[in-house]
């Protein structure tokens, strides 16, 4: 199957399947260096390779706007990072090695 013409978006199911095995890739590669995207979609499916590295590429703008939210409260709270003694990050993106390390 040539996954590179695949429109994603007309298929509903596919889609959803696609975004579990995301998320699932997502929290592997919190412990891991690579995983593997398993999509099978009856005759049709594929399996891709990702890497921590290529995730965290892929996401590079998204940790950024992550970023500029802190910055932008520290700033409103009139506060510099040397005034922060300890940080508390709840959910599963805090889990993410990029945003722990950019935090």
């Amino acid at each position: 199957m040539d996954t590179e013409n695949i429109d994603i978006n007309s298929k509903v199911k596919w889609k959803a399947k696609l975004e579990a095995e995301c998320e699932a890739a997502k929290i592997i590669l919190t412990a891991a260096q690579q995983t593997e995207l398993v999509l099978e979609l009856g005759e049709d499916g594929f399996t891709i390779e990702i890497t921590r590295s290529t995730f965290e590429d892929l996401n590079r703008k998204n940790f950024a706007r992550s970023i500029e939210v802190i910055d932008e409260t520290l700033k409103q709270a009139k506060m510099k990072p040397s005034d922060i003694n300890e940080i508390v990050m709840v959910g599963g993106t805090s889990r993410i090695p990029k945003i722990k390390e950019l935090v």
